[in-house]
């Protein structure tokens, strides 16, 4: 996988993948060779691993309808809500979406 790893403490080290190398839905398999890095026990110079990438998704929270009365014109209703995304989500794909 294209990416870069950075070292955030003494003990952790994060992986960013290249925008575009992991796919939505797929599993992964890795091996990560911790003793290209540093000096430590053979049973330690690689790590196994395996993660699926979550699909894109979201979740809407809808309050009730509220109604105002406008005088003899009618009511004009109100509607909140709350939408979360799985991840960061441009404005303009929120605003098409809703639209």
């Amino acid at each position: 996988l294209k990416g870069k790893a950075y070292w955030i403490s003494n003990n952790t080290i994060e992986f960013v993948p290249g925008p575009g190398t992991l796919k939505p839905g797929e599993f992964y398999e890795g091996t990560f060779q911790l003793g290209r890095f540093v000096e430590v026990d053979s049973r330690l110079k690689e790590f196994k691993f395996s993660f699926r990438v979550q699909e894109p998704n979201f979740t809407l929270y809808i309050e009730p309808l509220t109604t105002i009365d406008i005088d003899s014109h009618g009511d004009l209703v109100t509607l909140k809500g709350e939408v979360r995304f799985s991840d960061a989500t441009p404005k303009e794909a929120v605003e098409k979406m809703l639209s």
